[in-house]
């Protein structure tokens, strides 16, 4: 019964390390970014040097993710030896669990859990994904469903049941999205974001409209949420990316000056033997 419901919902074989009620999942597939114009951005992104070739990487957190729970799955083929010679030269330590070596440094821990599966995260997380890996558990939630639709759809995508895992201003109203970027497609993007009430959506959609760095851009407030449709410049995709993130972490606009208060009216009288005298117009007008 698990097996039928996990081909169901088409989900990788990897996956099964992973936590079966995430509130985010973000993943990649790394053959189509490498061979995309966002090739340097990927490669500058991930350090795994110690990978003779890479897969897919799938990123997840579980509910109260500022805890430091997350758990990072690649595939591939990785070199192990290699591996253990950059975690020695960075001071990790290293530990065995389940027969397997575990490279720990800073709070996060790193293993080849074999079949061509690379796991990182916190040691609570890994050692976790580590005792479910041997198991197929069905993934039938509504983050997993749209999981899977999204990794059949882009190179890139994201789905969250919470709000968006970064401190823009912008987005603080939003309460869960899901999204990706198409590479083959040149890099278009789709999002939806979705917000408390239709009042928020409104406000947002007319926020994300003057987003920069895109072309044919298309926002809809729809009820509670937002839709957003749009191309990343091909030409220059780093620079374009740099731009929108820069505009979405920005600080809110400064508060506009408001005008100085009117000059109050008076008639000035002079010449007279007392110098001269100013009398405020409200006080003829009783």
């Amino acid at each position: 019964m698990a097996a039928a419901l996990w081909g169901q919902v088409s989900m990788p074989a990897y996956w099964r390390y992973t936590p079966p009620a995430p509130s985010l999942l973000l993943g990649l597939d790394w053959r189509q970014a490498s061979q995309s114009s966002l090739s340097a951005l990927a490669a500058a992104s991930v350090n795994l040097e110690f990978a003779e070739q890479l897969g897919s990487i799938l990123v997840t957190a579980e509910p109260g993710a500022a805890k430091g729970r997350f758990l990072a799955v690649a595939t591939g083929r990785f070199n192990v030896s290699k591996l253990r010679r950059m975690a020695a030269a960075e001071g990790a330590r290293t530990v065995r669990f389940r027969g397997l070596e575990i490279f720990s440094a800073g709070g996060v821990e790193v293993t080849v859990a074999g079949d061509g599966v690379l796991l990182a995260g916190d040691a609570a997380s890994l050692r976790a994904a580590l005792e479910r890996g041997g198991t197929v558990t069905p993934r039938d939630s509504a983050i997993w469903r749209q999981a899977a639709d999204l990794t059949r759809r882009y190179s890139l995508w994201a789905v969250s049941t919470e709000a968006l895992p970064v401190a823009s201003p912008l987005l603080a109203g939003v309460r869960s999205f899901a999204g990706g970027v198409a590479f083959e497609r040149g890099l278009q993007l789709a999002l939806d974001l979705n917000t408390a009430s239709e009042d928020s959506a409104q406000t947002l959609a007319e926020a994300l409209e003057r987003a920069p760095g895109l072309h044919g851009l298309v926002v809809r407030a729809e009820g509670s949420d937002v839709r957003l449709t749009a191309t990343v410049d091909a030409e220059r995709p780093e620079a374009s990316l740099k731009k929108l993130s820069a505009w979405i972490l920005a600080p809110p606009e400064a508060a506009p000056e408001l005008p100085p208060p009117p000059r109050r009216k008076t008639i000035l009288i002079v010449g007279l033997d007392e110098g001269t005298r100013e009398i405020p117009l409200r006080a003829l007008q009783r």
